[in-house]
């Protein structure tokens, strides 16, 4: 008699569609019970049933993942040769593995429903926190939610599991007289490919370059919606991933006051006890240098600003710092027409921390992934909400998906409206990154052109075509393809003739760009502002000096432009800045008011003989490699202590001068240290977005 046993590919079919199910149910629950404060709790705007839908279809994805995940150690035991259900133990074990691992999550569950209740957010890592007092944990939740009703619930939903699983998944008694010969092969062979192609699409969760991710969620500024979308096995999952990006609160408190001094904290602001970085953003002085920096828009009206982001727009690579004029003309024609800041830093390598800290004024200390992917850190203050009353945009090339860009925008933004080259852009997609600069800055322009006059708006544009694999597209307007010797090649600091016109097409895509801005009304009213993400290695270049190469300062330093038709004259500016210190800057300088909590200052109101530094630290060294640095000095270290002091731009840079100079050693490493915890700190502690204004 031919031996019989359950289908190999129903079991696993039938725990993950059973599956897929309770997670919907449970959606629809979370809806029901906590749709009547979705608008109060998040941007204010009614949810419609479009809305709904979208976030069902987005946490389909979510759930297909989980689902698939949890059924998939059936799918490959049943691909053994000969294996089957049929023995008992075998059945019993795997019945009360899966039987933990249900009521594990079904707790989970349970915890998120209690924990949105409280603080109107999805589960994390964070809730184990709470195991850090037990008693008094236990005790709010036993009178809270009479925790014996939660024991009794568990332990039925652990009877029921374990029956579901032994007598329905792993169940032998409902057998089928089919064995895998008794199919043609094509039939086996193509439904195998069926099956293959459900798992790769149901883990990937998308038809996309990129997989689905948690910040995929964040698609509207409605975070109930976002919320809604979510599965908190997946998110609980990601959260897990980042438990360990710690911060150190004695240590951040030790160099409070250090700090408050150097970020200009007025002394009525100042909290030790909380930690408390709020303050005034400083306003520009009248005069400053010697000349009035103020920026006033035009008839009374706010300015519309665009914040233009260029990939890798190395300050050694351009004409300003002393390369070919051939490299940037574009560029450099921009900056000799408004202000270039000559020493102006990123605080690392790496475009998605680059535009982190864009938005966020923190530098993104995370040794092993970037903030944007952690979604712990997806809430954060921004001084681009000070911008009231504008519309807000951002254009990206590609997709918003990519470094969870999107998540960390759309999350804090009011009002921002992505556009991708993936998705709403026009435009044929280049290469990786989707559009090519000229591309998207073509579909930018036309953007802000149809915008509507009466109101401002504010635009953040990130390029990303001087970026291997340097792809020069079919359509690159009347730029002439260069070829350069070796010599040539090695002088500029290049790695190829490919770099180097991807280099002049970045150029003359921002050209292109102000061509067609300057031809609409709102650009006599528009502030640009333009720097790079992040330096470069340095490749031996010859206009460097021996110190930046040595130390690396070539990775982090970049222009940083503001043109604009409100310029009264064109300045160049020797003070040092950080990317941290854009807004606080911009802002004061506009005399827009905004609560300022993290590392920036306006650096027009900082007092002349006051020193300000520029912090930076390489992100790939175990241990972090540190710096803190102005135009002259750098001291260096790692997180475990500073070990040097340099005067790297001079002709003696690699020489130690900390016990020559002690006193200025001492000061610097420790703004070093203060700076560094500080910035780890305020990365977990910018979410309460406080402020000072009424």
């Amino acid at each position: 008699m031919t031996p019989t046993s359950k289908p190999r590919l129903r079991p696993f079919l039938e725990l993950a569609i059973s599956t897929i199910i309770a997670f919907f149910l449970l959606r629809v629950a979370f809806l029901i019970a906590f749709h009547p404060g979705a608008t109060a709790a998040s941007s204010g705007d009614a949810v419609t049933a479009g809305e709904v839908v979208h976030s069902f279809w987005l946490g389909l994805r979510f759930d297909a993942r989980v689902a698939i995940l949890l059924a998939l150690p059936i799918l490959l035991i049943s691909l053994i040769p000969g294996f089957h259900w049929r023995n008992s133990i075998a059945r019993k074990i795997w019945s009360a593995v899966y039987t933990v691992v249900y009521t594990a999550m079904a707790l989970l569950f349970m915890t998120d429903f209690g924990y949105y209740a409280y603080l109107e957010s999805r589960v994390n890592v964070t809730v184990l926190h709470f195991l850090h007092n037990p008693r008094i944990s236990l005790g709010m939740v036993n009178e809270t939610y009479h925790g014996w009703a939660i024991v009794l619930l568990v332990i039925g939903l652990a009877i029921g599991f374990w029956f579901y699983f032994n007598r329905w998944i792993f169940n032998s008694a409902k057998q089928t007289p089919i064995t895998a010969l008794d199919r043609p092969v094509l039939w086996r062979w193509s439904r195998g490919l069926a099956v293959t192609l459900l798992v790769l699409f149901g883990m990937w969760g998308k038809a996309d370059q990129y997989p689905l991710r948690w910040s995929d969620a964040f698609y509207t500024q409605n975070m109930f919606l976002a919320y809604l979308a979510m599965n908190p096995v997946h998110y609980f999952l990601d959260s897990i991933n980042s438990r360990n990006q710690t911060f150190n609160t004695k240590k951040a408190g030790a160099h409070y006051d250090e700090m408050a001094d150097y970020l200009g904290i007025p002394p009525h602001d100042r909290d030790q006890k909380n930690l408390s970085y709020a303050r005034p953003v400083e306003p520009t002085p009248a005069v400053v240098d010697g000349a009035d920096l103020r920026l006033q828009g035009a008839n009374g009206r706010p300015p519309n600003i665009i914040y233009m982001v260029e990939e890798s727009l190395a300050a050694y690579k351009t004409g300003l710092f002393g390369n070919s004029p051939e490299a940037t003309p574009n560029i450099d024609a921009i900056a000799q027409q408004g202000w270039l800041f000559r020493n102006y830093f990123t605080p690392t390598e790496g475009t998605a921390r680059s535009v982190f800290c864009v938005l966020s004024g923190i530098p993104d200390i995370d040794s092993k992934s970037t903030s944007s992917r952690n979604p712990l850190l997806v809430s954060q203050h921004t001084l681009i909400n000070s911008l009231k009353g504008y519309d807000k945009f951002y254009f990206i090339g590609g997709s918003a998906t990519w470094g969870n860009i999107r998540g960390v925008w759309m999350n804090n933004v009011k009002g921002l409206k992505m556009y991708e080259g993936d998705t709403n852009l026009p435009g044929p997609r280049t290469d990786v990154w989707g559009l090519s600069d000229l591309d998207l800055f073509r579909a930018a322009a036309k953007v802000l052109a149809a915008h509507d006059p009466n109101k401002p708006f504010f635009a953040l544009i990130q390029s990303a075509s001087f970026h291997r694999p340097y792809t020069i597209p079919k359509d690159h307007g009347s730029l002439q393809i260069q070829h350069l010797s070796q010599a040539e090649i090695q002088k500029y600091g290049l790695k190829s003739n490919a770099e180097w016109n991807s280099l002049r097409f970045a150029d003359y895509s921002v050209g292109q760009f102000f061509k067609l801005i300057k031809k609409d009304p709102f650009f006599k009213n528009t502030i640009v502002i333009i720097h790079g993400d992040h330096g470069l290695p340095h490749h031996d270049a010859a206009n460097l000096k021996e110190g930046e190469k040595f130390f690396g300062i070539n990775r982090f330093h970049v222009p940083l432009i503001v043109s604009s038709p409100l310029i009264k004259k064109p300045h160049q500016f020797n003070r040092m800045m950080s990317e941290t210190d854009v807004w606080p800057t911009i802002l004061g300088t506009l005399g827009v008011q905004g609560t300022n909590t993290t590392m920036g200052r306006n650096v027009f109101a900082i007092p002349k003989g006051t020193p300000h530094y520029a912090f930076s630290y390489v992100y790939y060294d175990n241990p972090l490699r540190l710096f803190l640095y102005d135009q002259n000095y750098l001291v260096s270290g790692t997180p475990h202590g500073v070990d040097g002091l340099y005067a790297y731009m001079s002709d003696t840079p690699k020489v130690n001068l900390k016990d020559q100079d002690p006193e200025r050693f001492k000061k610097m490493s420790s703004l070093l240290e203060g700076v560094f915890e500080t910035s780890r700190y305020m990365l977990y502690h910018n979410h309460e977005k406080a402020s000072l204004l009424p």
